[in-house]
């Protein structure tokens, strides 16, 4: 009786555990990819108030 309560909880244990590890590599995943978009933002953000700046200059 004990030993089979002891398998089950091990079981829950190795897929609680399995399931977290899959959750943190997916949230991993999501925060490079949002880290690449930002970046990509950030980049065309600088491109266009440099060309508005050049453009206001130019004036």
């Amino acid at each position: 009786m004990i030993l089979k309560r002891l398998r089950q909880h091990k079981i829950t244990l190795f897929k609680t555990i399995e399931e977290t590890l899959q959750i943190q590599e997916e949230g991993r995943q999501k925060r490079q990819q949002a880290e690449a978009d930002l970046k990509l933002l950030e980049s065309d953000l600088k491109e266009r108030l440099t060309t508005a700046k050049v453009q206001r200059n130019q004036q």
